[in-house]
């Protein structure tokens, strides 16, 4: 038998697929993969060492005969296998004689079959003008891999599924092979094997998955299971992304998160600076804190000091044990100076954090002062610059309040009293997720800081930078309409767009998807690998209803839904002299920052 040599390649724990061409058995026949460059000349076509999944429509140039069409190999990643025997008669090899099969490698790096078997009978025809004893070479028909059966039984005898596998779901379609079997006329059976996919183009792409909880703390409770995100990714990203020789990369298994509650938001869009009026306090409230330290401003009393925070009663912080410094210092309840330190109790299991921003003070700053307060509580507060939504002059900052043991913290009723900054609680919830709408444009430029709610996400959970981010909610809906409930929302990083327009991290490279584009049904398959690859690609949406980058991916599978993948030009809404491109390429480039080598 002449076939691959046995070796095997560690790094990918597969059969390396070179065909031994050495041995005297197969002097009398060839068999090979080939690339027919619609040629007559059958001398100049290329031999295969690999075969690319097809990202064209099935139904389209795929013609049924044998001979040179340019319809067919305007399909780069079409083949065809040729058999040269030198003792063949006639001018047909019957479709039993020639066997395709895709292989998958197991745990020891060996080739096996799928159940059921993925196979296809190829008949040959005699190339026109070959003649036996000189020139014995038949040809199939154009072939083509495909990843799903909607494509495979659009055209039964001219496509081979290379899909991913149930029953062994860590089987990636990047590493089969793709085997052919033929018994020449003298006696000695033919194999040739080619890689699906071209193994130097072949890239993973680094991302991590997590399940947003509707109920705080309750394992289960989010709008979808963590087994089945996880079978989403490996079914239908692998099918979309096999296209452009990149699969998903999990750098953690999928897990469940709880909706934060602890990011507020200084001039939350605006970015106004503090205007410093009278009796210009702001407030907020967290919960399950024992107690925090106030800082005594001009006008104070103890009394609207328990007022503003919201215990009954001054005596009540007077007499705290924590404040017995302070009563040696003011002996005069009613005698307090500007930079006293007083130590305010929880009441009703919270405490107030209040705050007078001086007139002039930036969200930032405002921001810090903050985070400084919340340290007298036991948490860490830290405070962000957010980058001004266009049109504005400077943006708001974020204020983050944790714990150093990682359990939950909520804030909750906050209201400010300056004219000038407002505060606002991000209320992260898996149901009603808000994201930012497009802009006038219909583009993304207001992605370059999202929604506090996105931010509170990605603030939380957000891992290494070096990967996709991506969140699985109930319901998304736009921010400024509640009406509006959409399936995804990514933030690309808009690098055709002025600097001001371009998001930063964390916020950069992340997704936000709807329960029913990710849940255990095949509905919405397209929504998620959608969403990345407006990341990955850079780009807006593809004007060809059948690409996978329209606009409003397709409900269910089929052969011309929104799923392919062109290494061909096509236009794009929104991006200027950037359109039309190719798009495997821009994601080689674009996305260079979460893929890595196989």
């Amino acid at each position: 038998m002449c076939n691959s040599s046995g070796a095997v390649d560690a790094a990918r724990n597969r059969p390396n697929r070179s065909c031994s061409e050495t041995e005297a058995t197969c002097a009398h026949a060839t068999i090979r993969f080939i690339s027919d460059d619609g040629d007559a000349d059958t001398g100049n076509d290329a031999t295969l060492d690999f075969v690319n999944i097809s990202n064209r429509l099935t139904s389209d140039n795929l013609p049924n005969g044998f001979g040179p069409n340019a319809d067919g190999t305007a399909d780069p990643d079409h083949f065809k296998i040729e058999i040269d025997d030198t003792d063949k008669g006639g001018g047909t090899i019957a479709a039993a004689e020639v066997t395709l099969e895709v292989l998958k490698p197991n745990a020891a790096g060996e080739l096996e079959p799928f159940n059921p078997p993925r196979r296809l009978q190829v008949e040959c025809r005699r190339v026109s003008g070959s003649t036996g004893g000189t020139e014995n070479k038949y040809r199939s028909r154009y072939l083509r891999l495909v990843t799903d059966t909607e494509d495979q039984n659009e055209k039964p005898d001219q496509c081979l599924l290379a899909d991913w596998d149930s029953t062994a779901p860590d089987v990636e379609i990047l590493d089969q092979t793709l085997r052919v079997t033929y018994p020449a006329s003298n006696g000695v059976t033919l194999t040739r094997e080619a890689a699906v996919g071209q193994e130097s183009d072949q890239r993973r792409l680094r991302l991590v998955i997590h399940v947003v909880r509707q109920n705080p703390g309750v394992a289960g409770s989010g709008p979808v299971t963590p087994a089945d995100a996880t079978t989403r990714l490996r079914k239908w990203f692998r099918r979309c992304y096999a296209q452009a020789c990149v699969s998903p990369k999990l750098m953690a298994a999928v897990d469940e998160v709880d909706p934060p509650r602890n990011l507020l938001v200084v001039s939350n869009n605006a970015g106004a600076n503090a205007a410093g009026n009278a009796d210009n306090w702001m407030r907020f409230f967290i919960r399950d804190v024992e107690k925090i330290t106030y800082t005594v401003v001009r006008g104070d009393s103890l009394n609207r000091i328990a007022q503003r925070h919201e215990v009954p009663n001054w005596n009540t912080i007077y007499s705290y044990a924590d404040n017995a410094d302070f009563r040696l210092l003011r002996p005069n309840p009613n005698l307090i100076h500007p930079g006293d330190q007083i130590v305010i109790p929880a009441h009703n299991g919270r405490v107030a954090v209040v705050y007078h921003p001086p007139s002039g003070e930036s969200p930032l700053q405002t921001a810090e002062a903050l985070a400084q307060r919340v340290q007298t509580a036991g948490l860490t507060g830290r405070a962000f610059q957010n980058a001004p939504r266009p049109g504005d002059a400077q943006g708001s900052a974020d204020f983050l309040v944790t714990r150093a043991d990682g359990s939950r913290v909520t804030l909750e009723d906050e209201s400010s009293q300056d004219n000038g900054q407002t505060l606002y609680i991000a209320r992260v919830t898996a149901t009603d997720f808000l994201v930012s709408s497009n802009d006038a444009a219909g583009g993304f430029a207001t992605h370059n800081i999202g929604t506090a709610e996105q931010r509170a996400l990605v603030r939380n959970y957000r891992g290494a930078d070096d990967r996709l981010e991506c969140f699985v909610v109930d319901t998304v809906r736009y921010d400024n309409d509640p009406a509006h409930y959409i399936r995804g929302r990514a933030v690309l990083p808009n690098a055709f767009r002025p600097a001001a327009e371009q998001p930063e991290l964390p916020l950069l490279r992340s997704t936000y998807t709807a329960g029913d584009t990710m849940d255990g049904t095949d509905n919405n398959p397209f929504t998620f690998p959608h969403e990345c690859g407006h990341v990955v690609m850079d780009v807006f949406h593809a004007g060809e209803n059948h690409q996978m980058m329209r606009s409003g991916t397709s409900g269910n599978n089929g052969v011309a839904e929104s799923k392919r993948i062109y290494n061909t030009n096509v236009a794009f809404d929104g991006m200027g002299a950037a359109s039309p491109l190719d798009q495997v390429s821009r994601l080689r480039t674009s996305g260079a920052p979460v893929l890595e080598g196989w």
